[in-house]
C-alpha cells in the first residue's frame, strides 16, 4: 500500500510527464489566431495609406487574415508529414 507522499508523488510526476509531453504539440489553434492578428493589423496599416473611400472594411480585413492564417497553417502541417 502506498503512503499519502507517495501518492502526491506519482501524482506529480504524472502530471509533469503530461505537461513536458504538451509542450512539444503545437499549438495550432493559438497559432492561426495570433498569425491572423498580425495580418489584420498589418493589412489595416496597409489600407491607412489609401483614400478613404477605397479602404476595405474591418470584416474584409479580417476576412483575409483568418484566410491567410489558416493557408499559412496548412502549408506548415504539410512540411510536417
Amino acid at each position: 500500500m502506498m503512503t499519502v507522499i507517495e501518492k502526491q508523488y506519482m501524482d506529480a510526476v504524472i502530471a509533469m510527464n503530461r505537461k513536458m509531453a504538451d509542450q512539444n504539440k503545437t499549438d495550432w489553434e493559438r497559432y492561426r489566431r495570433e498569425t491572423a492578428r498580425d495580418v489584420a493589423i498589418y493589412c489595416a496599416g496597409i489600407c491607412l495609406t489609401q483614400p478613404a473611400d477605397e479602404r476595405p472594411t474591418y470584416s474584409e480585413i479580417a476576412e483575409v487574415a483568418v484566410k491567410v492564417a489558416d493557408a499559412l497553417i496548412a502549408e506548415l502541417q504539410k512540411e510536417r508529414e
